[in-house]
C-alpha cells in the first residue's frame, strides 16, 4: 500500500468520524480540530485543501516520526 492509499483511508476514516459525531461537546472540538488543519494548511501556503491533502497524504509518516 502507498503512501497515498494510506492517507486517503485516514482521511476517509476522520471524514466518517466527523459525520459519525452527535454530541454537542465533541462535535466543538471537532470544529476546532478542524480549524486548526485548515490554518495549518493556510500557513503552509496552500490555495487548495485537496493540494494540502495530497501533500500531507505524501509525508504523513515522516510527519509522526517528528513530533514524537
Amino acid at each position: 500500500m502507498s503512501s497515498q492509499e494510506s492517507g486517503v483511508k485516514i482521511l476517509v476514516y476522520l471524514m466518517r468520524l466527523g459525520n459519525a459525531i452527535n454530541d454537542f461537546q465533541a462535535a466543538s472540538n471537532w470544529s476546532i480540530l478542524t480549524t486548526i488543519g485548515l490554518n495549518l494548511f493556510r500557513g503552509l501556503g496552500f490555495l487548495s485543501i485537496t493540494e494540502g491533502q495530497r501533500w500531507l497524504a505524501e509525508r504523513w509518516e515522516k510527519l509522526i516520526v517528528l513530533s514524537t
